[in-house]
């Protein structure tokens, strides 16, 4: 069959005035009036920290032996999708030489932070997602803002983390959390511990107060290089039904209570013209459950203002202590570092020794070598 011949054009009508309700709507991002969207706009970041211990694993006494103990990257992303709205994902590769001797090294990788803020104004901001747990300083810290190589009260001195959270000091929950001039005070307040249901969640707050210049924003530093003098003081406290448990051989459950954590802590950082930054740190811990504890770190630094090279030098001596209930349980450990500072937290070279006394007569010695560097 032919197909039909195409229809003449049709002669010229004028079209009738265009209604308003017929218009074509104008794209997403051009509408009208004053709706101008947020662009997304992503930060790209990166870290790396790499660390070897000379120390027996068989004799803790002896620093025969060498390991590598912190092998970390860190793969970092923060962005807007509205004004009042940002996220943060932030991703860790981590390895550690798993035996002595030059033995092998196992790699994890998992998620560091993952976080939806809702930052409605300075002074009330809820974030909910896998974060930070703001109990001290140093948590709020990170291993990249310390002065010192490693956590205060590292776990060669305690049974039991001084609090819930995991390995990287992050938990699961919502957090409510502020500053107020500037971050002259701080506030937080957060149930965490959501995503094991065998445990009960915990209860988180923390009170910041600066007293000479303010640490805006959720996260802090424990020394500043000069930047600005610090006086902070701060103290958190958590609380978990049930949270701790003494168990048998078996695994089962013989005694339990409430666990209940509190901290104060304190930092002091004063730049002297001409001559070095002078940093004074103190921690205090107290946990009761089934039994009580407490524990305490103080921190000497200077960074001296003359460089050396392309870097400055700081030297650093930590005293730490754990003193649970019962005899003969104490440990103390003396840390003596040196830091070449290159470029701030951005690029710095540790060095140093640490001594440790241990429950039951037992001792320990290691020496630490470590860099780390961000963008």
């Amino acid at each position: 069959m032919e197909p039909a011949p195409a229809a003449a054009p049709p002669a010229f009508v004028p079209a009738p005035p265009a209604l308003e309700s017929d218009a074509v709507p104008a794209p997403v991002g051009q509408q009208t009036p004053g709706f101008e969207p947020t662009p997304l706009a992503v930060k790209v970041g990166i870290g790396a920290r790499l660390g070897f211990q000379f120390q027996d694993a068989t004799d803790p006494e002896s620093l025969d032996d060498q390991s590598m103990d912190v092998a970390d990257a860190e793969f970092r992303f923060s962005g807007r999708v509205h004004e009042l709205v940002g996220f943060s994902a932030n991703l860790i590769g981590s390895g550690k030489q798993s035996t002595s001797g030059g033995g092998g090294v196992a790699f994890e990788a998992r998620v560091l932070d993952l976080i939806a803020e809702f930052d409605f104004t300075d002074p009330f901001h809820v974030w909910v997602g896998d974060m930070v747990v703001p109990f001290d300083r140093s948590n709020l810290s990170g291993p990249w803002g310390l002065i010192a190589w490693n956590y205060p009260l590292s776990p060669a001195l305690l049974p039991d983390p001084l609090y819930v959270a995991n390995p990287y000091g992050r938990d699961l929950g919502a957090m409510v959390w502020g500053d107020i001039e500037q971050g002259m005070f701080k506030y937080y307040a957060g149930v965490m511990h959501l995503d094991n249901t065998a445990e009960r969640p915990t209860y988180n707050g923390r009170l910041m107060l600066n007293l000479l210049a303010g640490e805006p924003g959720y996260y802090n530093a424990s020394t500043y290089y000069g930047d600005k003098n610090i006086l902070g003081i701060g103290a958190g406290i958590q609380y978990q039904k049930d949270g701790s448990v003494v168990t048998d051989a078996a695994g089962d459950i013989i005694e339990e209570d409430d666990l209940l954590t509190f901290t104060a802590d304190a930092l002091a950082e004063y730049r002297i013209p001409e001559t070095g930054t002078l940093t004074g740190e103190i921690g205090y811990y107290h946990t009761a459950g089934v039994t009580d504890s407490d524990a305490f770190f103080a921190l000497g630094a200077f960074l001296i203002e003359q460089p050396v090279g392309i870097g400055q030098i700081q030297p650093m001596v930590r005293f730490q202590t754990f003193m649970p209930e019962g005899d003969d349980t104490e440990s103390s450990s003396i840390d003596a570092f040196v830091n070449y500072v290159i470029s701030k937290s951005a690029l710095r070279v540790s060095a140093g020794f640490q001594h440790a006394e241990l429950p039951g007569d037992a001792a320990a010695n290691r020496i630490q070598i470590g860099v780390q560097v961000q963008q």
